[in-house]
């Protein structure tokens, strides 16, 4: 992403590293019952939680878990082959 368009992100949303605490706190034991959730963590503090997500589409590897290689070369391809961003798709970002 071009530094002007980072800084218009940035600037309706906020630094990605304001995201960091609702992550962390996705990893504690407190929110060991939260998963298969979908939420937009902005930068001026709101957290939202999504409702009825559907699986769009799903990889499975038949051997071992995943790399990340592996998953870099695979995932654009495969798994978010028909994806649009948010970003891309609403008025965020001009």
């Amino acid at each position: 992403m071009d530094s002007e368009r980072m800084k218009a992100v940035e600037a309706a949303h906020g630094p990605a590293e304001d995201m960091a605490p609702f992550l962390a706190y996705l990893a504690t034991q407190e929110a060991e019952y939260i998963n298969g959730s979908v939420f937009s963590v902005t930068g001026d503090a709101r957290v939202t939680l999504y409702t009825e997500p559907q699986e769009a589409s799903t990889i499975k590897k038949m051997e071992g878990p995943w790399t990340v290689e592996e998953l870099i070369e695979t995932v654009p391809q495969t798994l978010m082959k028909d994806y649009v961003s948010i970003v891309k798709s609403s008025n965020w970002v001009r």
